[in-house]
């Protein structure tokens, strides 16, 4: 009975770690008999360790011929020696971490200097049978009860971890029966002093300090008293913080089933544990502190750079690994620890995987990071080469120089990345080499100068952004790498992304092993966005989010509108929102609102410093926000409020601001490095336009006030921006005065946890486009044919005989084109630009598909090729129809706060695939006259119509297009992506609306004049038309 009644002590947990580590390979001493607590060494594995490694070395110190007093004292010198050799400075020529990698010297009583290696880590490579029995020779213990305090003699750690007699780590333990982990967190804040006992001297014997209860575990690699933090080293529950239930055991038993496994151990204190030194600089003060930092990964940093470096040795190059990593994750160290591991890899045969690693960032730490880490690890110096614009030579002399001269590991910019994949296709030296490129996600605003060759992934409004300021992210330039290298067999890609887009998880995730035939491909490994919130590295940026309304109302005098004048709604509605936007009483009346909430909500926290930052939707609107901010701050004689605005390039905004506006006319007196100069508490408001509106990092910021539409991945990206820890700081806001707020969290839940796909892409799509374009009557098979093949042939004439292969294709657009245009021919115009729309869909869903499926069909690439020749020859170009709104004014305006809401995050659906390619019909633009187009956006603004009266309509303008028998005909022969391309579709609409025009004809008119209610119908009523009729098509047959 007493075992029973004794088995939820902490004892019976401590008995059971070492025990275990016991019988696998570990040393065990149930007490601390033999431990030196002056020292902090155990002599006898010390000893034991160099007369086992090194008997030459060390018998000429402790001489076989001496006498056993002499041996002694020897032996005694050697740990006297060592100790202090460990106390000294841990950055220059001391401490655990460099005794381990490069050991240390002993001048004895006979004879000259001796040098003893203090371990030897596994190597490499297996070629050398004797570093591996070296290797085999190291001495790994667990000691229990350690008293290890001289000053208070009954104080006893639970566990302490020695290799080769030094100590390496601490363990206090906790079992849940009794008490909870928090306290063995306090016991060692408050009854673990560090002051006198070297045991706890910072980086100069033990490394780390776990707690660890039979739930979870936390650990610290600094013991500081009460101001020590704890951080998790939980393996993760359900995609959040924890650890998953253990039916065998504890939960936390992976701690010394897996991270204690002898060689893990080991890989982790060789090739994981190093210092890194910090200076910060206080941002108000500009003084510096040194800070010194020992890194040991957490749980899913080992976890990942140990699957991923597996899997390369196994799988070799060519693959493509996807690590979904939310914010929060320590993506700097996770990168600097696989480069340097993917480095020194290699496989069963001794071969190196991989001849250069190329880290592809914009984080300028990493380039020190990685220097400073790979010090550490190896004795060899200049294995990392990194391109900058500031060495003295062109990047692309660099890249050649560094990846032919050897350098192991190479970091690039974005901007260099084009290069760098040129050099590796045309170098001839590099031919049959190996490489492993790392990308990490976009980190750097400076990203407008990219190469232009990189934006061809990228959607027109991504192109849009990036002209605007907004960077080039990791997917977009490893997705042109893979298009380029056509998936070249010596390179592999891993991807580094907390937001993986739909095509990135299809071209980069895995399908789990042992899944279904259903299954979608997944992330290689998951940090996820809900663990980090609920571990404390990054907050919920949702918690507090305010929508604000805006409405307003124009108007246009109709005694100077002659009405005869119509113009192209689309163009009408666009102009008129952008007057309305950049006019001053919106501006002005929002930046009121962000100014006093600011000063009220914002500014008190963070002892004063807390800052802010406002998202506009162009940078002419930046400009007027600085302008209309700045002004009320100033007539309303506002303290402490000061204002920066960042964008790219030169605005011209004649009509308000001025002419040839940039960040310096727009920050008179402030440095160029605007993020630098928002770092102070000088400036705490920053206005943007794309710039810093993603991969910057500010951890003061505490609210965002958004007037720019959202949506998807930039949502999150952009308000991730606040999400950054800093002391003190508790909550965040949101002031949105665009987006609805279940948009915005709808943005949020896909990537809340793991991102996942509904279904992957039917390849299959790519012969429905085929067989439209084809059937256009524009090109003939045989000048695609002859357009490839001249190409793959070469020679001097290439170029000619190209264009002579495309030239006929060109021609008959174009004539048909300029037919359509004098004869004024509508159906005939929309069915040329739905061409070339198609024609460039083709291109880009082949650059895709390619890379996920090789398709095996040799037209496909000759299509892909004749296409892209002839795309830009296309040309559908007519005379833009000009907008006069020179009369139109604003005559209403009123914006009213929504109620704050915390909008709760939780598991998101998965990520739709490409479901259908090819443009829909162009249907026939809406004319109207611009006074109708006023009237009509002033109610659509002031919610005269309900989504009730809609439903309510619905079945009866089914009804209608039910009675069409052309229509009922299409829906039986044809897809529903056909069919809702069909131009008699929206025709048939306008025919069904005026049918049902004597039952509601307030309702039907109204519709008829609000392109937005249109809009809706017009998105649902092809599926439900398909439906419907496919049932009477064949209820008829």
């Amino acid at each position: 009975m007493s075992g029973i009644a004794g088995a939820h002590l902490e004892s019976v947990l401590e008995n059971e770690i070492a025990e275990h580590l016991a019988a696998n390979g570990w040393l065990y001493s149930p007490t601390d008999a033999g431990y030196d607590r002056e020292l902090a060494l155990f002599p006898e594995d010390v000893l034991g360790w160099l007369e086992d490694s090194q008997p030459t070395e060390f018998a000429k110190v402790v001489r076989r011929e001496d006498t056993d007093a002499q041996r002694k004292a020897a032996g005694d010198s050697i740990l006297n020696r060592l100790a202090k050799s460990l106390d000294l400075d841990p950055l220059k020529n001391g401490g655990t971490i460099r005794i381990l990698h490069e050991g240390f010297s002993i001048v004895p009583l006979h004879g000259g200097a001796v040098k003893f290696r203090l371990a030897q880590f596994r190597p490499a490579t297996t070629n050398n049978p004797e570093t591996l029995d070296t290797y085999a020779k190291m001495r790994v213990r667990v000691m229990r009860q350690v008293h290890y305090s001289a000053k208070h003699p009954n104080k006893a750690l639970d566990l302490v971890l020695f290799v080769n007699g030094i100590p390496v780590a601490t363990i206090e333990l906790k079992t849940d029966f009794t008490q909870a982990i928090g306290n063995a967190v306090d016991q060692y804040r408050f009854d673990r002093s560090p002051a006198g006992e070297p045991l706890f001297g910072f980086a100069k014997r033990s490394l780390v300090h776990f707690v660890v209860s039979n739930s979870e575990m936390r650990m610290t690699t600094k013991l500081a008293g009460a101001a020590t933090r704890f951080l998790p080293f939980n393996k993760g529950a359900d995609e959040g913080a924890g650890n998953p239930p253990n039916p065998d055991g504890s939960a936390s038993s992976y701690f010394w089933e897996e991270i204690l496994q002898r060689d893990t151990w080991l890989q982790l204190l060789g090739s994981f544990v190093h210092l890194q030194v910090e200076v910060d600089v206080d941002p108000d003060t500009g003084k510096k502190t040194k800070i010194e930092k020992i890194l040991f990964p957490r749980y899913h940093q080992w976890r990942a750079v140990t699957r991923l470096v597996e899997a390369a040795r196994v799988e070799g190059a060519g693959n493509r690994y996807l690590v979904q990593h939310s914010a929060g994750s320590g993506k700097t160290n996770s990168i600097s620890w696989l480069a340097h591991r993917l480095s020194q890899l290699h496989d069963d045969q001794n071969a190196r995987v991989f001849d250069t690693v190329v880290v592809v960032t914009d984080r300028t730490v990493l380039d020190k990071q990685l220097q400073d880490a790979i010090g550490q690890f190896e004795k060899q110096a200049g294995v990392v080469q990194s391109i900058t614009k500031d060495a003295g030579e062109s990047k692309s002399k660099q890249l050649a120089a560094a990846l032919t001269g050897g350098k192991n590991i190479v970091i690039v910019t974005i901007q260099s990345f084009e290069a760098l994949i040129a050099a590796i296709q045309t170098l001839p030296e590099l031919q049959g080499r190996r490489f492993a490129v790392i990308a990490d996600e976009a980190h750097s605003s400076q990203t407008g100068s990219t190469a232009g060759a990189l934006t061809k992934v990228l959607s027109p409004d991504e192109r849009a952004a990036v002209a605007e300021g907004a960077p080039i992210n990791s997917e977009a330039y490893l997705q042109w790498a893979m298009e380029v290298t056509a998936a070249a067999p010596n390179i592999s890609y891993f991807a580094f992304t907390a937001t993986p887009k739909a095509k990135t998880l299809e071209l980069f995730g895995r399908v789990p092993e042992g899944a279904g035939p259903d299954a979608t491909p997944e992330p290689f490994d998951l940090y996820s966005m809900q663990q980090a919130i609920e571990e404390g590295f990054i907050l919920d940026v949702l918690q507090n989010y305010t929508p604000y309304k805006v409405a307003w109302k124009l108007q246009h005098p109709d005694s100077e509108y002659d009405g005869a004048g119509e113009v192209d709604e689309s163009t009408a509605v666009k102009a008129l929102v952008q007057y309305v936007r950049l006019h001053p009483t919106n501006i002005s009346q929002k930046a009121k609102i962000v100014v006093d909430h600011f000063r009220t909500f914002v500014q008190p926290l963070l002892d004063g410093k807390a800052k802010a930052m406002v998202v506009t939707g162009s940078r002419v609107e930046a400009v007027r926000w600085k302008k209309y901010l700045d002004a009320y701050i100033a007539d309303a004689g506002v303290q402490g409020v000061r204002s920066l605005v960042a964008f790219s390039g030169t605005v011209e905004d004649p009509e308000d601001v001025g002419e040839g506006l940039t960040e310096r006319t727009q920050n008179p007196g402030v440095p160029s490095d605007l993020a630098e100069a928002f770092k102070p508490a000088t400036f705490n408001v920053m206005i943007v336009a794309e710039k810093f509106q993603t991969g910057f990092d500010q951890p003061r910021l505490v609210a965002m006030y958004v007037d720019k539409k959202l949506g998807g991945v930039q949502a999150v990206q952009t308000l991730s921006r606040l999400n950054r820890t800093y002391p003190g700081k508790d909550k965040t806001f949101v002031l949105d005065f665009v987006n609805d707020p279940q948009e915005v969290l709808d943005a949020f839940l896909p990537y809340y946890r793991k991102a996942t796909l509904t279904a992957t892409t039917d390849p299959n799509l790519i012969y429905d486009l085929v067989v439209k374009l084809d059937s256009a009557g524009i090109y003939d098979m045989s000048e695609v044919e002859q357009a490839f093949d001249a190409a793959l042939v070469g020679g001097v004439n290439a170029n000619s005989k190209v264009s002579a292969a495309t030239a006929p294709a060109v021609d008959r657009f174009q004539k048909r084109w300029v037919a359509a245009v004098l004869d004024d021919d509508k159906v005939e115009q929309d069915e040329l630009r739905l061409f070339k729309a198609d024609v460039a869909n083709f291109v880009k869903f082949y650059d895709f598909i390619s890379q996920a499926r090789n398709l095996e069909d040799t037209d496909l690439p000759r299509r892909h090729y004749f296409f892209r020749r002839i795309l830009p020859q296309l040309s559908t170009a007519t005379i833009l129809e000009p907008v006069d709104i020179s009369d139109v004014t604003l005559v209403g305006y009123k914006i009213s706060a929504g109620e704050s809401v915390k909008l709760n995050l939780e598991q998101g659906p998965g990520l739709d695939p490409i479901t259908a390619i090819g443009s829909g019909a162009i249907h026939e633009k809406h004319r109207s006259a611009l006074e109708e187009i006023i009237q009509k956006l002033n109610e659509r603004l002031g919610d005269k119509y309900g989504l009730g009266v809609i439903d309510l309509q619905m079945n009866h303008i089914v009804g209608k297009l039910a009675l069409d028998l052309d229509l009922a005909n299409q829906a039986a022969v044809n897809s529903p992506q056909q069919f809702a391309e069909s131009p008699a579709l929206p025709k048939a609409f306008q025919k069904a609306l005026l049918g049902v025009r004597d039952e509601t004809p307030a309702f039907i008119d109204d519709l008829f004049n609000d392109s937005g209610l249109f809009a809706e119908l017009g998105k649902a009523l092809p599926a439900m038309l398909y439906e419907y009729l496919k049932t009477q098509g064949t209820a008829r047959e």
